[in-house]
Formats: structure tokens, C-alpha cells, sequence
């Protein structure tokens, strides 16, 4: 098991992983860090301010480049493929990236990791702040900023958008949640910050309708989807538009084998409830 211990200094506080130094948090004048165990390796971090603020930043700053980095669902190791509109390295025109803290699969978070660490830094049940990553000198920075703000700009569906900049009242706490383990294979830290978000983040929920009920959902809209084509080959829809001069929605003509037509899935759940009902009209 791993050793996560904590050294308070004049200005800030040292995070050591088995005895060596992972990450150095500065601490601004007039705050209060505290460190909560919350599992292995996890730690609730709060930040108490002597007077209450409409701006925080709580940056941790992990002590190595970094061989990988994520931003879940967003940014991977500053991805660098595609075309058009997308996030690509730290940031752009010398401003690094921010993002809102609902453009993660995990709120506001940013992973990094070396040969010796994995460092996660992400928001906790609170929301409503924003991340950001990027490389200083020998040193990676991970950070959790308020109020919520994207910039340099704001990626919207396939373009690029002004800057987004959000306000909040003035607050003396804040937090997050920060996850310090040691590394394996390249990556392979990856998947024990998803197991932990995945239980950190977990709420029983009510169904609205039970999963028989799903089931048969399902199935009824699979099949107003399928559409015979001119070649009389039978596919499923890629969905429904809203056509304003009938006033109605209609089938798209776009079918795909995965995404959003799903034919290859969609088949198979066919052959199954014709397996299990005998219904030959599927």
C-alpha cells in the first residue's frame, strides 16, 4: 500500500508518496489547507480563505513533465489529430486552457502522470468551477479555478466561440478532490481514477421505468426506425429531424454502422426478440 504523507511549510504544503516528493501545493496568503482521507490515496482538499472571495485558484504543481496527460473526454496528452475546431496541447497563442467543469467526464479534472506518479486533481459534489493543465518549466500544474470560466475560448459544436467568463458571490471555502497514486504502465493510472470517480460520484437512482419496460422502449423505436432503401437493402435510421414544412418528424436518410444508427447492434436486438418471441414480422 502507498504512502501518502504531508509536509506544511511557511508558503505551502509538500505531498510525498513513499517518502518522495510528488507534489508541492502553494498556499496564497491569508488561506488554510486542509487534507481529508477519503481512500487510498484520496484526499479531500479544502481551501479557507481569512476573507471571503469571488476568485480562487488551488493549483497543485506535480513535480516532473509529464509523459501523459488527460482531460476525460477532452483533451488526451494534447491530442493532435483531426481537423477543424478541437483542444489541442496546453492551450493556444500562449494562453493556456481552461475548462468548464461540466466539459469533463469527470468534473473539472485533469489527470497526469510520470514514470513514478499518477496525480489527479478534479471538482467534488459542489461543481461549478473550471481546470486546467499545462507545463511550467520541469513542472506540471494542475488547477481548479472559480468562478466556472472557459478560455482562451470556448469550443462549441464544430466552431470556436468567444472566451466564457462567469461570476459567483463571494465564498471563504472551497475544495476538491485530489488522487495521488504510484505509476505502472503508461496509462495504466488511468484506471484507477475512473474506478474511484466512479464510486466517489455514485447516487442511488430511482428508475422511472422498470427495465422490462426500457426493453420494450427500445424495441418500439428500433423499429419505427427501420427503413428499406432503393436497393432494398433494410437499415435503421440514423434518428429523426423535425421537419417544419410537414410538421412532423421524419426519418433521417443517414445509417451507420455504429454511432448513431447503431445497425449492427440494432440487428442483433432484433435477432434476440426474435429468438424470444417467434415474431416474424422482426
Amino acid at each position: 500500500m502507498s504512502a501518502v504523507t504531508f509536509e506544511k511549510k511557511q508558503n505551502g504544503t509538500r505531498v510525498l508518496l513513499n517518502g518522495v516528493t510528488a507534489v508541492i501545493i502553494p498556499r496564497p496568503e491569508g488561506c488554510e489547507d486542509v487534507f481529508e482521507p477519503i481512500g487510498e490515496g484520496a484526499f479531500r482538499w479544502t481551501r479557507r480563505t481569512e476573507e471571503p472571495t469571488d476568485r480562487m485558484r488551488m493549483a497543485l504543481r506535480a513535480q516532473y513533465k509529464p509523459r501523459w496527460f488527460l482531460v476525460p473526454s477532452v483533451n488526451y496528452f494534447g491530442n493532435g489529430w483531426g481537423s477543424g475546431a478541437q483542444y489541442s496541447g496546453y492551450g493556444v497563442d500562449g494562453v493556456n486552457w481552461t475548462y468548464a467543469w461540466h466539459r469533463a467526464a469527470i468534473p473539472a479534472c485533469t489527470y497526469t502522470e510520470s514514470e513514478r506518479f499518477c496525480v489527479s486533481l478534479f471538482g467534488d459534489e459542489k461543481s461549478g468551477m473550471s481546470c486546467s493543465v499545462y507545463g511550467d518549466g520541469g513542472e506540471t500544474v494542475q488547477e481548479l479555478i472559480w468562478p466556472e470560466t472557459e478560455t482562451p475560448r470556448t469550443l462549441s459544436k464544430r466552431f470556436w466561440a468567444p472566451a466564457y467568463r462567469g461570476t459567483m458571490a463571494p465564498r471563504s471555502e472551497f475544495s476538491g478532490i485530489m488522487l495521488i497514486k504510484s505509476a505502472g504502465k503508461i496509462r495504466e493510472g488511468v484506471k484507477g481514477l475512473l474506478d474511484f470517480a466512479w464510486k466517489f460520484f455514485y447516487r442511488e437512482v430511482n428508475m422511472v421505468y422498470t427495465p422490462e419496460r426500457v426493453r420494450q422502449l427500445d424495441m418500439l423505436f428500433i423499429r419505427q426506425m427501420v427503413t428499406k432503401t432503393f436497393d432494398g437493402m433494410t437499415v435503421v435510421s440514423a434518428g429523426l429531424n423535425w421537419d417544419e414544412s410537414e410538421s412532423a418528424f421524419k426519418k433521417r436518410k443517414k445509417y451507420e454502422t455504429g454511432w448513431t444508427s447503431q445497425n449492427i447492434s440494432s440487428a442483433c436486438r432484433l435477432l434476440k426478440a426474435y429468438i424470444d418471441t417467434g415474431d416474424e414480422d422482426l
